[in-house]
């Protein structure tokens, strides 16, 4: 199946299965072509099939109501799970999606009336939970970037915390896990947590250091000292009906090449890197790429793009973070950090970040990571991991020095006939890697023969 095919067919599952769920979206397409009908004279058209013929024939010189014709008609087949054609499922993307999974513009910490499906959100305590958040959701932003305005998005989640994920620190900072983490020499980055539409209100701070940068997940937690903007609370349980529960995404999307131009333009209406509200649902869990990992993620289907890195998934029934977004698959599934898996993690725990009730006493299930990061020997791991202590296999820098005459004393001296070789470990060894092929047990350190130094 060649590219283009496949790409139909995720478009048709997608919608099919956003369809199925919204036994309204039908309805809801019809009267929105009735009311564009109202607005045409003269150009009414009685048969999809028309409607068709027009399209191929003029293309983007076709009416609202037209395409809108040609969408219901797309939409009726996909639900019959017929055939469809390329036009069809041009319209059927450009128009029932964004009715569907809509984004909606942030205006003075508040948003507009959403449309059907959604029209719920306008009310309390749906607003009232989601308005609450607004406020602590920031763009990252790279004041001294030479090619990028801001990295993407960030969310209060203690005091002085605010988390993102780790591929949007690591463009202005170094390191990972705890120790030994600093900005980027050169480099700087703020939180602004306006960033509105047609506003140029701004409620910007500085970012002073990095808590941590989380060694398995993609998650990272900056630290800005006498924060005053309120933090959110992340959910410590695993979100029950975790397939079809509705959720707000907050963030700032910006236009991704990667996706389609056009669809990008028809669902955000132009606009690009300010704040904005994205309805959606939870998909249970998926497995994602992440970091050469594949981790088991929390799946949304909210329409999201690149600058939502680090946002924040809302659940609307609680007002609780249920995730932090970090990647998607275009007409697949969007991924998030799980905020209940976060919460098992007791560096995570202890560095500030709130969640709804204390973490029970548990072994840490990323203990092995930690200790790779943070240079530890010997760390317990969780027996959900399949394996008893975790192995650190340590990188060790040598300097080897090699003088010929009679044998020398050095710091560790190997004297053979006229030749004496010292060798000197370096100051700063490199962070260990975990060896899971070793015994249990055994904690293994290898010296490398030939280190890497900065700048080689």
């Amino acid at each position: 199946m060649g590219n283009a095919e496949t790409q139909a067919e995720r478009l048709r599952a997608y919608a099919r299965r956003i369809l199925q769920e919204s036994p309204d979206a039908l309805k809801r397409l019809q009267t929105a072509v009735d009311d564009a009908a109202a607005l045409e004279v003269g150009r009414g058209l009685e048969s999809p099939a028309a409607v068709l013929e027009v399209v191929r024939a003029t293309g983007a010189r076709t009416s609202v109501r037209e395409r809108r014709d040609l969408a219901v008609f797309a939409t009726q087949k996909v639900l019959r799970e017929e055939p469809t054609t390329h036009d069809e499922l041009a319209a059927l993307e450009a128009i029932v999606l964004p009715q569907e999974r809509p984004v909606l513009d942030v205006r003075k910490d508040s948003f507009g009336a959403p449309p059907a499906p959604w029209s719920h959100f306008a009310d309390a305590p749906i607003r009232t939970r989601i308005e609450a958040a607004i406020p602590s959701v920031g763009r990252i932003e790279l004041p001294d970037h030479p090619t990028l305005p801001y990295g993407g998005t960030g969310f209060v989640v203690g005091p002085g915390l605010v988390m993102t994920n780790r591929h949007v620190a690591e463009i202005f900072a170094l390191g990972l896990g705890r120790r030994g983490l600093s900005i980027r020499f050169g480099q700087s980055a703020d939180v602004d947590f306006k960033r509105e539409r047609d506003s140029e209100a701004s409620r910007s701070v500085q970012v002073c250091g990095v808590k941590l940068i989380h060694p398995y997940w993609d998650m990272a937690i900056l630290e800005i000292p006498d924060l005053t903007v309120p933090y959110l609370t992340l959910d410590e349980a695993e979100p029950k009906e975790a397939t079809g529960r509705e959720v707000a995404v907050v963030g700032y999307p910006s236009m991704d090449p990667r996706n389609d131009l056009a669809l990008q333009l028809s669902v955000f209406g132009g606009v690009f890197q300010v704040k904005r509200l994205q309805p959606g649902k939870l998909r249970g869990r998926a497995i994602a790429s992440s970091f050469g990992r594949q981790v088991d993620a929390l799946a949304h289907d909210s329409s999201t793009l690149g600058g939502n890195s680090g946002s924040a998934v809302i659940d609307v029934g609680t007002g609780r973070v249920v995730g932090l977004h970090f990647g998607g698959r275009y007409l697949v599934s969007n991924y998030a950090v799980p905020a209940h898996e976060l919460a098992r993690d007791g560096q995570v725990v202890d560095a500030g970040v709130k969640f709804g009730s204390p973490r029970p006493a548990q072994p840490n299930p990323w203990a092995a990571e930690w200790a790779a990061a943070d240079g530890d020997l010997e760390a317990p791991v969780s027996p959900a991991s399949g394996r008893g202590r975790a192995v650190a296999r340590i990188t060790v820098p040598l300097e080897i020095r090699v003088s010929l005459g009679p044998p020398a004393m050095a710091d560790a001296e190997l004297g053979v006939a006229g030749i004496s070789v010292s060798v000197t470990a370096a100051s700063r060894p490199e962070a260990p890697t975990v060896d899971s092929s070793a015994p249990s047990g055994v904690a293994t350190v290898v010296a490398a023969k030939n280190p890497t130094r900065p700048g080689s």
